[in-house]
């Protein structure tokens, strides 16, 4: 440490072992027959700007379509491993300003045979919901950072602000495959439809996110008690960046599902007594 700031690192390592999943033993994976299939509309794609993109897509055997019986056991499958570095640092208050900092570089992913994340009613037998074999667990970014601080303005008028700015969370573009476009490929589909992944998880991203929150304060003291007018603004920049939206090929693919909440200002006051 020297002039009150102290600098840190930290390097992480997570792991997750066996968790539970589910495979129905009456139906083996080599009850799936592959064929290939052009999506009309692949990712990055629009419907006025179409990029064809050929995908694998695995059928049922019709002798198996209703057979069922599912074992929920610890499966290697899912195993994950975290493994991020964090770098830190701290400035204590002094010259009427301090702050805190700190940087995270990290991947959340499957391990050599998992994908991305699945559901506890996932058939891990079916290789239409295995076809990638590593992929991104959860919400991820694989770049983080965050910094708050605050500054002493004269005549007591303090100013606070944080700001945050992380990678994009990663999605997967999917398209169903229906029974009427599985026969233009000379294929007689088993299920009604059947949903496939287009990417691995992590391969697609939304945008990053980068909002500024501030607050401006002045307070008051009398008789031994002290009044604090404050004005809060958050996502000062009004940023409006996509967080999430529809993934699933077709007419609606990529449009917005949800933004980043608008610019918002807050007028408050605290009373200590």
């Amino acid at each position: 440490m020297a002039g009150g700031t102290r600098f840190g690192a930290m390097f992480y390592y997570r792991t997750n072992r066996k968790q539970f999943g589910q495979r129905n033993t009456a139906v083996p994976t080599s009850a799936y027959t592959p064929f290939t299939f052009t999506v009309p509309n692949g990712p990055g794609g629009t419907v006025a700007n179409p990029k064809p993109t050929t995908v694998t897509v695995y059928n049922l055997a019709p002798a198996l379509a209703s057979a069922q019986n599912n074992i929920r056991d610890n499966d290697a499958f899912l195993d994950t491993n975290y493994k991020g570095v964090e770098f830190t640092v701290n400035k204590r208050f002094s010259r009427k300003w301090q702050m805190v900092a700190g940087l995270t570089l990290g991947k959340n992913e499957g391990g050599p045979t998992a994908p991305g994340s699945f559901t506890n009613s996932t058939d891990l037998n079916d290789p239409n919901v295995t076809l990638y074999s590593k992929g991104i667990i959860g919400n991820d970014s694989e770049v983080a950072l965050r910094v708050s601080g605050s500054y002493e303005l004269p005549k007591g008028i303090n100013l606070a602000g944080s700001l945050i700015s992380n990678s994009g969370y990663p999605y997967v573009s999917t398209f169903s495959v229906t029974r009427a476009l599985a026969a233009t490929a000379g294929v007689a589909l088993t299920r009604a439809s059947q949903s496939v992944f287009l990417s691995q998880r992590g391969d697609e991203r939304f945008d990053a996110v980068t909002m500024v929150d501030l607050r401006v304060s002045r307070p008051f003291r009398f008789a031994g008690r002290k009044f604090t007018p404050q004005v809060d603004f958050f996502n000062i920049g009004n940023a409006n960046t996509i967080v999430n939206s529809t993934v699933a090929v077709g007419a609606q693919y990529l449009a917005p599902a949800e933004i980043l909440a608008p610019r918002i200002v807050r007028v408050g006051f605290s009373f200590d007594f």
